[in-house]
């Protein structure tokens, strides 16, 4: 039996490759957790969904475009949902950002409430600071 959370997870990474953010946004709560795991600039946990849509968008000015994050494996159960994944982007200083992720989803009533993102800390401080 397939895993609607799974399935929605696969949806908005594809949408996002493609540009676009809005099945993402669609798809949290208002109340979103979001935790970068590390002691880096871009570390820590931001609650709501505002909230965190102002966090990334401070990510974003030290970025040339959004990260392309591209899919390994997206599996699941109930729900949880763990993404492995890849992400491209480029600094405005010129260095190169393709980080590994692990994302982890836990969904509440169809919508994500929370996701802890594990990643490469050292790349993030050499971009971030």
């Amino acid at each position: 039996m397939t895993n609607p959370n799974v399935e929605l997870v696969r949806k908005i990474f594809e949408e996002m490759l493609a540009g676009n953010f809005q099945l993402y946004l669609e798809s949290v709560t208002d109340d979103l957790c979001y935790t970068t795991i590390g002691s880096t600039a871009v570390s820590g946990t931001v609650r709501g969904r505002d909230e965190n849509f102002a966090h990334y968008a401070k990510v974003l000015e030290a970025l040339e475009g959004p990260i392309k994050l591209t899919p390994d494996n997206v599996f699941g159960e109930g729900d949880f949902v763990a993404l492995q994944g890849h992400g491209q982007a480029r600094t405005k200083t010129g260095l190169d950002y393709n980080n590994t992720y692990c994302l982890v989803f836990r969904f509440r009533d169809g919508k994500i409430a929370e996701v802890t993102e594990y990643l490469d800390t050292e790349l993030a401080r050499a971009a971030f600071g």
